[in-house]
């Protein structure tokens, strides 16, 4: 599994992520190799839940 430095965990209808979606579609070179990762689909929530719960008390509410 990669760092989750890695990865950019994104929802198509989150308002908040549809810019980065944008940003990345046009220059994915400006993230680093990072991976972007849709959690609509399930592998991608399972990594993303996974990294959540690796997260300390509270810095994932």
């Amino acid at each position: 599994m990669q760092t989750h430095a890695d990865e950019i965990f994104v929802h198509h209808q989150c308002p908040h992520c549809v810019s980065v979606i944008e940003d990345f579609n046009a220059d994915s070179g400006r993230y680093g190799g990072a991976e972007l990762l849709d959690i609509t689909y399930i592998r991608n929530l399972k990594r993303f839940l996974a990294y959540r719960d690796t997260l300390e008390d509270g810095a994932s509410r």
